[in-house]
C-alpha cells in the first residue's frame, strides 16, 4: 500500500491500525451501553478529555503559529534525507550492478 509523501495521517491510514481502532471503538461503545454507571464515569471522562484538549490546543497555538514555518522546512530536510537513504539502501544491497 502506498501512502502519501509526508502525509502527517500516515499511520492511521494504515489497514491493521483502522481495524484495531474501529473494534476498540466498538467494544468500548458496547461497554458503555451494558453498565450504565460505567456510561456516566465514561462520559464525565471524555468531557474532561474534550475540555483538557480544547485547553492544549488554545495555549499552544501561538507557539505553533511560530513554529509551522520551521516544522514545514525541517519536514522538507527530513524527507529529502529519507529519499537519499532509500535511494543508499537500494543501491548496497545491488552492489555488483548498482555502478557507483
Amino acid at each position: 500500500m502506498a501512502l502519501a509523501k509526508g502525509d502527517p495521517n500516515q499511520l492511521w491510514n494504515l489497514p491493521h491500525v483502522i481495524i484495531t481502532v474501529k473494534v476498540i471503538g466498538r467494544t468500548y461503545t458496547s461497554a458503555k451501553a451494558a453498565n450504565m454507571l460505567l456510561s456516566s464515569v465514561c462520559e464525565a471522562c471524555e468531557q474532561g478529555v474534550r475540555s483538557a484538549g480544547s485547553l492544549a490546543a488554545c495555549t499552544m497555538q501561538p507557539a505553533i503559529l511560530i513554529l509551522q514555518p520551521q516544522c514545514k522546512f525541517t519536514n522538507n530536510d527530513y524527507t529529502h534525507g529519507l529519499d537519499q537513504l532509500q535511494r543508499q539502501a537500494c543501491c548496497s544491497s545491488a552492489a555488483p550492478t548498482c555502478g557507483l
